[in-house]
Parts: structure tokens; C-alpha cells; sequence
């Protein structure tokens, strides 16, 4: 993009509604020149639409001759895509106002943030734009300001969420005769190109490495899925497609995400490493083939593992080691216990814990056919562009790399969302069970989430012959619009994935511990300890681990709660934060030093709060919570005589014990299995 393009923006004058304003804007857009264009914005499914249709939708309930048509797009609640068409008018007779239809002209309004999930102002930045979104006093706007000219705001007003602007910034636009309109579209003109800038370069990209076009995909999972499927799966490979949902469900109980733990919660002079794509290294192993075959075990004896690569059903009993190596759902919590339970698990985790002495009864399974370097083109490929470029095509690469394989792992047909009427939400509601519903204006569309399937529960609830509605939704073909087509889920995948990334991470854990060493925190892809790690396990290369920080103190309350006080390149003292869900730049050391004491703390959580009924969002409001210091439940927490909290031991998980011991001034809790 070469030339800077022409821009037309709207600011409400002072007898137009902010009504008024929007519909001149779309009504802009539906001519011939625009007809069929793709119109990206920037987080649309999370503000902008939500304005938009509600002002949509109400001008409908005023016009029953030309009204705007809807076609939404969405993935849960969030709109992915709006299509929007209407007939062209011309107006005839000065007295009648008679009014001619012409040709229907259509625009999709997409949301860009689905396919490259960042800030705007980040993208400029990594993208090296041109044209990069300035600074703004969003506080300052209001009613009583819109045609204010004087002198610049106050810098607060230009503080944005998580990120104060910097005194030398603010200076550079202070002004005596500061123009809010003027600064308004000023703005308005820079958030409008960078997009454009970004997304011609992004789109230019993916077409010059990949072939592909990126305006046939909503978003970079999809656009990943696409370039994978279309240069990078060999036609001899057929994934294992599991799209019966009784199946389906019971193959997905052996899939478990990212494994987050605290071990010991504070810590000196540590080590923090970070796996280099730990997912994308863990798929070049064997994957679950196309073929499989159900087998049971009928002697009481269990089938034998040495022959056997799939998801099976086992009983399970531990060695009862400061170490857990298996995954298991337990409260709604993910752990790795001690003790006696029974679930589901991939074969090569099922191996490794019997070699390290668990006792495993298999009693039935899928046995899968083995596959070879599935995604060793599309891996080795992606995460080459991301080490040797430079600039936007190296964020790009990083997006890509990060998103193909969670794809796979898709809930199958549970639920689907739909822009609906009143109509169509009445014929829903007696087939299928309803789990939201958001209304838009109080008596014209809602956005509706539904199973997909017909339940014969609400069947019978609402009096409606179960089979007869089966046959009447399988026989007829739906008017409302799927985003996803489920044809390329593969529970199995992204159950293998996990799992190989799962015993990857232990494996390293049972290393530092066989070497003296200590594990305070680890999560997916991420280790915390007080050694360095062996050298032939570092490095850039996938898979090798980098030391991301030195660490002079370290503090591990819960999964995504810690501190790290660390030593930057020129030897300052730093403070790193995570804390998800909060604004992180209001903690402190102290304030985890309370923590760690069992001393609950106030913090800040930063929301926006939506109107889908009234139209309206309101950005960053603030709300005072408490952080629970004992929140961490995922291990039994050990205390020394003062009544620290210093070290932690597995959940003991049995079938027949419920009790609580007390020894050594610790409480040890054994649950029962339920």
C-alpha cells in the first residue's frame, strides 16, 4: 500500500442522533461501488456489532419496505461476520415520496481481531506500520464535549487499561486551541489505515508463502486449518474424522489441556525456562491413524500395552510419589494424584507410567493405526518462517504456529449460536435445549445458543412428538448460517497432542528432581527451578527449553498468580507480574508476600460490560475483588511450625478412604473418589 487511501469519516452534528450517524455510514457503503466488499473492523464482535445491530434492527421495526437483511456469523456468542444487504431506493414525486427499489447491494463487515488476535496498536508495531494508531482522551468524551476547543485535556484522560502514557507523548500534543473534532477524526483517520496497512500486509503475505487467499477464512485457526489442508497434508494421510458424537464424547474424556502447578510457593535464586513450541514439537510424533478398532478385555486379566497405541480405559494405582504422571479431572480441577482412580488415557502416557511403577489394569480401548509426520511439512515450515523472519511475516508465522492444532480439538455439534427472530426462536425452543440467549432490542432478534441437536427432554416438555422432530430438522434445510464446518475435527489430534505434551513436561520434571534439583511452578510450556537446567536440553531449536528469567525471589500462589523479581540485561531489579483475569500493575511484591502468609488481598478487575438489548458498551469499568490466598486446591498444602505455607504433595485420590490425618504439624487430606 503505497499511496495513502481516501478516507471518509462521520461526527456527529449537532441536530443528528448517533442513529442517524451509523445508518448514513452503512447507507455509504450499499452502492455499486462497494457491492460485495469485505469491510474489516477491528473487534467488532466484541463492541462495534453490538451498536450496529441494535440500530439496525430498530430503523427495521420503521420500514417494512426496504429493511436492512441480517445474515450474522458466529463461533459461541461472538459475531465473526455480518452481512448486510439492502435494495438501493430512488425517490420520486416531491409530494409522495414515492420510493423505487432497485438492485440489492450486500456488505460483510468482518472482525479482523479473529485473525490476528492483538491490539491494534501491537500489530503496528510488530507490522512496522506506517500509519500506527495515536494517543486518544477517551475519558474526555462525553455529551457536554463534543465540540470542545481549548486547551489539551488533562494527560489522565489519555491513560489507557494497563498502560499510562508517557509524560514526553503527552507534551508533544498539548495545545491552547486543541480541537476535539478535529483530534477526533484525526484519529479515526489513523485506527482506519493502520488496519488497512495491516491487513494488506498480512493478506499479501499469506498469499506470496502460502497460496491462499485470507479473505476466505474468519479466523486464524481456520486460515491455519486451510493452509495445512492445502499444501501440507499428503493425500496417502486421512485424519481420523470422529463425528459420531456418542464416540466422540467418550474419546474426548482422555483429552486433557495444559497442566498448571504450584510445588513450593516462594523460592531464591531460581531458574524460569520456556519450552520453544512445545505443541508444535510434540506433534511431529506417531498420531492416531484413520483405522481403529474397539477391543475389550473379558478375562478380569486386562489387555496387555506392548501392542497397543490409542485412547483406553484404564484402573490405575500409584507409586504415591511426590510426583504425580498421569492427568485427572477432580473437582473441576486438572491434577496429577496419588492414590487409586480410573479414566481414560493415551497409550504412550499409559507406558510411561507403568515404567515408572504404576500398577495399570486396561480394560477396553480404541486402537488406533500409527501415522507418520502428519504435520512435519506444516510445523518445520511455519516455525522456520518464524526464526528467520523478521518484522510482520515472523508475527504472522507465530500466529500460524500457534493456532492449527487446537483446531482439531473442537467440541463436536454441542452447541451452535444464531442471529434468530421471534419465529425461529419459538420452533427452536420446543426441539432443542437453550443454554443463552442475549436479545437485541426487546422484541426483535436474539442471539441464541442452542444444542444442535434435538432433545427429547424439552421434547417432551413442550409436548412434541420426539421422532416427528427429528425427521422434520434432518429433512429440511436449515435457513440459518453455521460458521464452523465440523468435517475437520479430530478429538484424537488434539487428545494425542496434549497428552505427548504432557508427558513431555513430567519427564523434565522427574530430570530436575533425579539431579537434586527442586520444581517450584510449571505450566503448559513453562518450568520454574532452582537449577540450571542439563545444556543438551537447551537451545532454539523445537522443543529445547530457553531461560526466559534469572529469578532473585520468586512467588507461586496459584496457576497464572506469581511474581518474579528478576535481574534485567543491564542488571536493574524488575518485577514481573501474571495475574489473569486482574490488572497486574497495581500488585506488588509486598502484596504477594500476604499472600504467601495466607493474607487475602483487594485488586482490580477491568471489564467492559455489553448491552446486546439496549446497544450499548461500556469500557473499562472498574471493580474491586478479593484475591483468596488459599485458592490453590490443586495440591495439599504443606506448613512448617510457624504455619507457612513451603512445600505441597499430590492429592491422595482413593475408592475407599475419606478421612483427614494430622502429622508433622501439616494437614493431609485424602478425598474420596467419587
Amino acid at each position: 500500500m503505497s499511496n495513502k487511501p481516501t478516507i471518509k469519516t462521520y461526527y456527529l452534528a449537532p441536530n443528528q442522533t448517533s442513529d442517524q450517524l451509523v445508518l448514513n455510514c452503512i447507507n455509504d457503503m450499499l452502492t455499486p461501488k462497494y457491492d460485495k466488499t469485505i469491510f474489516y473492523t477491528h473487534n467488532l464482535g466484541g463492541y462495534d456489532v453490538i451498536f450496529i445491530l441494535k440500530i439496525l434492527l430498530d430503523y427495521n421495526k420503521t420500514d417494512n419496505i426496504n429493511p436492512y437483511k441480517l445474515k450474522a456469523y458466529l463461533r459461541d456468542d461472538r459475531i465473526l461476520k455480518l452481512d448486510i444487504s439492502r435494495k438501493s431506493e430512488k425517490v420520486i414525486g416531491k409530494k409522495t415520496k414515492q420510493r423505487i427499489s432497485k438492485a440489492v447491494h450486500k456488505i460483510s463487515l468482518v472482525d479482523s481481531y479473529n485473525l490476528l488476535p492483538s491490539s491494534l496498536d501491537s500489530l503496528g508495531e510488530g507490522f512496522k506500520a506506517n500509519y500506527k494508531k495515536g494517543s486518544f482522551p477517551y475519558k474526555f468524551v462525553t455529551d457536554k464535549t463534543l465540540y470542545y476547543i481549548g486547551l489539551t485535556p488533562s494527560i489522565e484522560y489519555y491513560h489507557k487499561t494497563n498502560k499510562d502514557m508517557l509524560l514526553k507523548d503527552y507534551l508533544a500534543l498539548v495545545s491552547e486551541h486543541w480541537d476535539l473534532k478535529k483530534e477526533t477524526l484525526k484519529y479515526l483517520e489513523l485506527d482506519l489505515i493502520s488496519l488497512l496497512e495491516i491487513m494488506f500486509i498480512f493478506s499479501q503475505h499469506i498469499f506470496e508463502d502460502h497460496g491462499i487467499q485470507v479473505s476466505k477464512n474468519l479466523t486464524i485457526t481456520a486460515l491455519a486449518l486451510d493452509i495445512f489442508l492445502t499444501n501440507h497434508l499428503s493425500s496417502k494421510t486421512k485424519l481420523p474424522l470422529i463425528n459420531n458424537k456418542s464416540l466422540h464424547d467418550e474419546l474426548r474424556k482422555g483429552y486433557y489441556g495444559g497442566l498448571s502447578e504450584v510445588y513450593k510457593p516462594y523460592g531464591e535464586n531460581l531458574y524460569y525456562y520456556d519450552v520453544n513450541s512445545l505443541y508444535p514439537y510434540v506433534a511431529l510424533e506417531s498420531m492416531p491413524g484413520n483405522d481403529a478398532t474397539f477391543i475389550e478385555d473379558y478375562t478380569g486379566e486386562g489387555l496387555v500395552k506392548d501392542n497397543l497405541f490409542g485412547f483406553f480405559y484404564c484402573k490405575i494405582k500409584t507409586t504415591y510419589d511426590y510426583l504425580g504422571l498421569l492427568p485427572y479431572r477432580y473437582n473441576g480441577m486438572l491434577v496429577q494424584p496419588n492414590g487409586e482412580f480410573e479414566g481414560w488415557f493415551f497409550s504412550p502416557l499409559i507406558k510411561f507410567a507403568q515404567e515408572n511403577g504404576y500398577e495399570i489394569h486396561i480394560n477396553k480401548g480404541y486402537n488406533f493405526t500409527k501415522m507418520e509426520d502428519v504435520f512435519k511439512s506444516y510445523v518445520e515450515l511455519i516455525y522456520k518462517e518464524k526464526k528467520t523472519y523478521k518484522g510482520s511475516r515472523r508475527l504472522i508465522a507465530k500466529f500460524l504456529l500457534n493456532s492449527l492444532l487446537g483446531r482439531f480439538g473442537l467440541v463436536l455439534k454441542s452447541r451452535k449460536t444464531d442471529l434468530v427472530n421471534w419465529e425461529q426462536y419459538l420452533a427452536i425452543m420446543k426441539n432443542h435445549e437453550i443454554f443463552d440467549e442475549k436479545w437485541i432490542g426487546e422484541d426483535q432478534e436474539v442471539l441464541l445458543t442452542y444444542s444442535r441437536d434435538v432433545s427429547k427432554e424439552v421434547c417432551i416438555q413442550q409436548g412434541v412428538d420426539y421422532f416427528e422432530a427429528l425427521n422434520r430438522i434432518h429433512n429440511k434445510t436449515s435457513n440459518l448460517e453455521v460458521v464452523n464446518s465440523f468435517d475437520n475435527v479430530s478429538v484424537v489430534v488434539s487428545s494425542a497432542i496434549t497428552s505427548y505434551s504432557n508427558l513431555y513436561m513430567t519427564k523434565i520434571k522427574l530430570l530436575i528432581l533425579s539431579l537434586g534439583g527442586e520444581v517450584y511452578y510449571t505450566d503448559t510450556d513453562s518450568i520454574v527451578t532452582n537449577i540450571k537446567l542439563p545444556q543438551e536440553c537447551l537451545g532454539k531449536e523445537l522443543g529445547e527449553f530457553k531461560e526466559e528469567y534469572k529469578v532473585l525471589r520468586g512467588y507461586f500462589i496459584s496457576a497464572k498468580l506469581y511474581c518474579l523479581v528478576y535481574l534485567d540485561k543491564q542488571g536493574n531489579e524488575r518485577v514481573k507480574v501474571k495475574s489473569k483475569g486482574v490488572e497486574n500493575s497495581k500488585f506488588t511484591e509486598k502484596d504477594f508476600i500476604k499472600l504467601l502468609r495466607n493474607v487475602n488481598i483487594k485488586a482490580v478487575k477491568n471489564e467492559s460490560k455489553k448491552s446486546y438489548t439496549e446497544g450499548f458498551v461500556t469500557i473499562g469499568v472498574n471493580n474491586d475483588i478479593t484475591i483468596n490466598a488459599d485458592s490453590y486446591k490443586k495440591r495439599i498444602k504443606i506448613y512448617n511450625s510457624k504455619g507457612v505455607w513451603t512445600d505441597t504433595r499430590p492429592l491422595l485420590i482413593s475408592r475407599r478412604l475419606s478421612l483427614i490425618r494430622w502429622k508433622n504439624n501439616f494437614a493431609l487430606t485424602i478425598f474420596k473418589y467419587r
